[in-house]
């Protein structure tokens, strides 16, 4: 048997194996590129992200309210004020845990409040003696996997 007979009983190799080739790189190219396209991502337009810097939505963060707390150092009692606030949760675009970075103006003093399971509201207590008639700020951010948000501001008096 001639070697061109045999190799025309299998199916003609000779002839279509290099236009099959072609076939499957033109096909394996498409492929690749079509999977790779994505649509162009509008930047300025997102923000609807509590937890970015440049979010611009409704707030974040309202105060509850200020009063004076007895809390107990150990050996014996003190009189703190605590700044009370709620998280709008609701705004969030997936449930997640959180910080809350509280800046307290003034003094510059700072925290990293942990968000409570099943509650929005956390509670600031101040270092420094209660403040009567005083307004006190405190900045707040958002935190959560090491980056801060975009501050708000809330004031509180006694």
């Amino acid at each position: 048997m001639a070697a061109g007979t045999f190799r025309r009983n299998l199916g003609g190799f000779d002839h279509h194996s290099v236009t099959m080739m072609r076939f499957l790189s033109i096909l394996i190219g498409a492929v690749l590129l079509t999977s790779c396209y994505k649509d162009e991502v509008d930047l300025a337009g997102m923000t609807n992200n509590p937890f970015d810097r440049d979010y611009d939505g409704p707030a974040r963060f309202t105060l509850i309210g200020t009063y004076v707390e007895t809390v107990d150092l150990g050996p014996g009692q003190s009189e703190q004020q605590v700044i009370e606030f709620e998280v709008h949760e609701e705004h969030f675009l997936q449930p997640t845990s959180y910080f809350v970075h509280v800046t307290e103006q003034g003094t510059g003093i700072t925290e990293l409040l942990p968000s409570q399971a099943g509650s929005d509201r956390l509670k600031y207590y101040r270092i420094s003696p209660p403040a009567f008639g005083v307004p006190i700020c405190i900045e707040l951010r958002l935190s959560n996997k090491g980056s801060n948000a975009g501050a708000e501001t809330i004031c509180a008096t006694l």
